[in-house]
Protein backbone atom coordinates (compact mmCIF):
# COMPACT_ATOMS: atom_id res chain seq x y z
CA UNK A 1 0.00 0.00 0.00
CA UNK A 2 1.33 3.70 -0.91
CA UNK A 3 1.80 6.11 1.44
CA UNK A 4 -0.64 8.55 0.31
CA UNK A 5 -3.39 5.49 0.23
CA UNK A 6 -2.19 4.74 4.00
CA UNK A 7 -2.69 8.49 4.52
CA UNK A 8 -6.15 8.55 2.98
CA UNK A 9 -7.20 5.45 4.61
CA UNK A 10 -6.23 6.65 7.91
CA UNK A 11 -8.00 9.99 7.41
CA UNK A 12 -11.38 8.10 6.24
CA UNK A 13 -10.96 6.14 9.55
CA UNK A 14 -10.38 9.16 11.52
CA UNK A 15 -13.76 11.03 10.07
CA UNK A 16 -15.74 8.03 10.83
CA UNK A 17 -13.85 7.61 14.53
CA UNK A 18 -15.28 11.32 15.07
CA UNK A 19 -18.81 10.56 12.88
CA UNK A 20 -19.39 7.92 15.52
CA UNK A 21 -17.55 10.12 18.77
CA UNK A 22 -20.71 12.86 17.55
CA UNK A 23 -23.04 10.23 17.48
CA UNK A 24 -22.44 9.19 20.74
CA UNK A 25 -22.52 12.62 21.96
CA UNK A 26 -25.88 12.92 20.82
CA UNK A 27 -27.40 10.07 21.95
CA UNK A 28 -26.45 10.45 25.58
CA UNK A 29 -27.50 14.44 25.24
CA UNK A 30 -30.98 13.25 24.35
CA UNK A 31 -31.38 10.69 27.30
CA UNK A 32 -30.33 13.32 29.52
CA UNK A 33 -32.81 15.97 28.18
CA UNK A 34 -35.06 13.44 28.06
CA UNK A 35 -34.82 13.11 32.24
CA UNK A 36 -35.40 16.80 32.17
CA UNK A 37 -38.69 17.04 29.88
CA UNK A 38 -40.61 14.34 31.92
CA UNK A 39 -39.17 15.39 35.29
CA UNK A 40 -41.69 15.97 38.15
CA UNK A 41 -40.98 19.60 39.57
CA UNK A 42 -43.21 19.43 42.12
CA UNK A 43 -41.56 18.57 44.97
CA UNK A 44 -38.44 21.08 43.98
CA UNK A 45 -38.42 24.50 45.11
CA UNK A 46 -38.91 27.55 43.22
CA UNK A 47 -35.35 28.38 42.54
CA UNK A 48 -35.48 24.46 41.47
CA UNK A 49 -38.21 24.84 39.31
CA UNK A 50 -37.44 27.84 37.65
CA UNK A 51 -33.94 25.97 36.44
CA UNK A 52 -35.73 23.01 35.06
CA UNK A 53 -38.47 24.74 33.33
CA UNK A 54 -35.87 27.16 31.61
CA UNK A 55 -34.10 23.90 30.79
CA UNK A 56 -37.02 22.43 29.62
CA UNK A 57 -38.04 25.57 27.32
CA UNK A 58 -34.76 25.16 25.65
CA UNK A 59 -34.38 21.84 24.36
CA UNK A 60 -37.93 22.41 23.23
CA UNK A 61 -37.07 25.89 21.82
CA UNK A 62 -34.11 23.47 19.97
CA UNK A 63 -36.56 20.50 18.50
CA UNK A 64 -39.81 22.70 18.25
CA UNK A 65 -38.48 26.51 17.21
CA UNK A 66 -41.89 27.29 15.86
CA UNK A 67 -43.75 26.04 18.74
CA UNK A 68 -42.39 28.06 21.73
Amino acid sequence: MKKDERCNKAFALQEERLKLEREKFEFHRKLEEDKIIYMDLSTMTLDDQQYFEDRKREIRERFYPSAV
